[in-house]
């Protein structure tokens, strides 16, 4: 937490301009017999207790304010405890504030180390910046109904505070009032609340029970960072923005999730939450500054339920094994998935029309997609560096695959291009080193360039190019297809290559013509005891 400390020296200079340097009017000493220092307030007629100087501290063991004094004849009413009043007096034991005091300045009583307690009057309305900050022993407070705001770093440092009632006037709680109050366990935020400013509860580290108001409607950078003892948290309905590493290593999250309200989520909201397994986001945000989850290195499955998915998202969320997008998705930014290096399952719902650029680039672990009738286009690099990928039926309202789009499948043992194609990229299927056959189901060939489907020349792959039967010859004509040496035109008109049957019973070929015995994923052949031939997608 940076703090304005040039503003703040400047008022502490600003303190100490008068005779001698002294900060006070006058010196009265109490019932105790101890120097109490003020100031003149309100025109001369009240005071405000101060220092006597910035260079020593000015309090030390049980000090007790009067509520009024006497000066020259005449009566003071001590209303307020000024800025600085007994900043680190680290000897201070106990203070006793009087009923008349209507004001805290801002770190009046910071750094007071020895301070364990402290009474803060119901007249109180107003208490500064800083006010307790790094009071290291104080270990409960309370504030009074008539306070309506928390200020920035009130309680910042209170390392040894356990208990603390806010009342439900308070309206807002500042940037980092809380912060590194690290023996809190737990916290009411008011009703009335609207905003988790900067940093307020960072730093609070047993903090395990927290109810963020259904008013809330902003939750600042590094709200909750280092929370990690939190193992739950719900995140109202209101909620529109999400900072920059609001719950950072706030690793006793299980799971999460992210209404469909959040419009606005900063870099890294959960960065390092190491606890998380399942998270859900309902929200399709309109800013994100790149990924909100990296090294969430237990986070395996994620459920997306937003309409759409933008493409920093799960940046850096390597660890994601299982992805379910909901029918309410209906469409994937370009590059949304890529690099999840450990994702296995993913669905594609029945809205999606494209599979965008680099949209599943380098999941390594990806064995088999389902894409489904209805897709218009793959992207250019959209399986690029798949190496896991065995299995991908390429649908037959396909129009577009582009540029590289299963480059380094190395695992991808075959592809069908549908006849509905009707342009194709570079490199398609550029180092599919286990590649053996390739199904194009074109009655006329696509009119394709060089190096379109891979790097090498043709006649350097081992490549078996399937086509429609009787299409061979033209084919074997057809520039950049006759340059390879082995082209078989062994595929129907029912779009597998022949198939023979033994029986009168319906019988399931997969897109090769093997016979199966049930319906697999992708495209499946059917036919039936009458002759019938019919395609069916699963």
């Amino acid at each position: 937490m940076t703090k304005h400390l040039t503003t703040r020296l400047l008022v502490i200079l600003a303190c100490m301009i008068g005779t001698n340097g002294y900060s006070y009017d006058i010196a009265i000493k109490n019932a105790q017999g101890i120097d109490i220092y003020y100031n003149y307030v309100n025109n001369n007629k009240d005071l405000e207790v101060t220092f006597l100087s910035s260079e020593n501290p000015s309090y030390s063991g049980d000090i007790t304010i009067p509520e009024e004094i006497t000066y020259l004849d005449k009566t003071y009413k001590v209303v307020y405890i000024g800025d600085f009043a007994f900043r680190r007096c680290s000897n201070l034991a106990a203070i006793t504030i009087p009923n008349s005091v209507t004001s805290i300045g801002t770190s009046a009583f910071e750094e007071c180390s020895s301070l364990n307690s402290i009474t803060i009057p119901d007249n109180v309305t107003s208490i500064g910046y800083g006010a307790f900050e790094e009071c290291s022993s104080l270990t409960e407070i309370t504030i009074p109904n008539s306070v309506t705001s928390i200020n920035k770093w009130t309680f910042s440092g209170c390392r040894s505070l356990t208990n603390i009632i806010i009342p439900d006037n308070i309206t807002s709680i500042g940037h980092a009032a809380f912060a590194g109050c690290s023996s809190l366990t737990e916290i009411t935020i008011p009703s009335r609340v609207t905003s988790i400013n900067e940093w307020t509860f960072s730093g609070c580290s047993s903090l395990n029970a927290i109810t963020i108001p259904d008013n809330v409607t902003y939750i600042g950078n590094g709200a909750f960072a280092g929370c990690r003892s939190l193992n739950s948290i719900t995140i109202p309905d209101n909620v529109t923005y999400i900072g920059t590493v609001a719950f950072e290593s706030c690793s006793g999250l299980t799971n999460i999730t992210i209404p469909d309200s959040v419009r606005s989520i900063g870099s890294g909201a959960f960065f390092r939450c190491t606890g998380l397994v399942s998270a859900t986001i309902h929200c399709s945000p309109t800013y994100i500054d790149s990924g909100i989850f990296p090294d969430c290195n237990n986070l395996k499955e994620m459920t997306l339920d937003c309409e759409a998915i933008p493409s920093e998202l799960l940046s850096g969320a390597h660890s994601i094994e299982k992805i379910i997008l909901t029918e309410k998705v209906t469409s994937i930014a370009d590059h949304a998935f890529d690099n999840l290096i450990n994702l296995t399952s993913i669905n594609i719902p029945n809205r999606i029309t494209s599979i965008g650029k680099g949209t599943f680039s380098y999941c390594k672990s990806l064995t088999t997609i389902d894409l489904h009738e209805g897709i218009t286009s793959i992207g250019d690099d959209a399986f690029y560096g798949c190496s896991s990928l065995t299995e991908i039926t390429i649908p037959n309202s396909v129009t577009y695959i582009g540029e590289s789009a299963f480059w380094g499948c190395t695992n991808l043992t075959s592809l069908n291009i549908p006849q509905s194609v009707t342009s194709l990229g570079l490199h398609v299927i550029d180092i599919c080193f286990a590649m053996t056959d390739l199904y194009v189901y074109h009655t006329t060939p696509l009119a394709i360039e060089d190096e379109t489907l891979f790097l090498p020349l043709p006649s350097e792959q081992k490549l078996t190019i399937h086509v429609p039967t009787g299409c061979k010859e033209a084919y074997m004509a057809a520039p950049y297809w006759k340059d390879f040496s082995n082209i078989v035109d062994d595929i129907t008109s029912t779009g597998i290559a022949s198939i023979t049957t033994d029986d009168e019973d319906d019988q399931i070929f997969d897109i090769k013509g093997n016979r199966i015995d049930n319906l697999q994923h992708g495209l499946n052949i059917i036919k039936k005891k009458n002759g019938q031939v019919v395609k069916i997608f699963k």
